[in-house]
């Protein structure tokens, strides 16, 4: 704000600081230097939990999968899934207005899978995941 109103008292005063050139350039100095002096306070990430009910299951069982977003009242939360060695998303969650979330899947498919959870950035929070669990799904 300082270095807006330094910048303003030398573009009002009508000559661009021609008129007293030495002193329009240490204003002008001035307003740069806190300018530059600002910095934005970094963003947190949001702090997401993600549990299964089992971790071991024969195919065509139901899994349950929970957790929290530490600060959020909504949104959705992605669970993804890795395959082939990226991230893909699995299933989109809601979360309540108590930051928890909660989603039971059949699991149709053997085989073991690594999940995390995933909170897409806002206004206040950056992107933030979960610990990653690994879900193994036996004939």
């Amino acid at each position: 704000q300082q270095a807006f109103t330094n910048q303003s008292y030398v573009a009002g005063e009508g000559s661009w600081g021609i008129h007293n050139y030495q002193y329009s350039s240490l204003v002008i100095q001035k307003a740069l230097e806190q300018a530059q002096s600002v910095k934005a306070e970094p963003k947190p990430s949001w702090m997401l939990t993600l549990k299964a009910s089992k971790t071991s299951v024969k195919k065509n069982t139901k899994v349950t999968y929970t957790g929290t977003v530490t600060g959020a009242t909504g949104g959705t939360v992605t669970i993804q899934r890795k395959s082939s060695g990226s991230w893909k998303t699995w299933k989109n969650v809601a979360v309540s207005g108590s930051g928890m979330y909660t989603i039971t899947v059949k699991m149709s498919s053997t085989g073991t899978f690594t999940l995390r959870s995933k909170m897409p950035a806002d206004s206040t929070h950056l992107i933030g995941y979960s610990g990653q669990i690994k879900v193994t799904v036996k004939k």
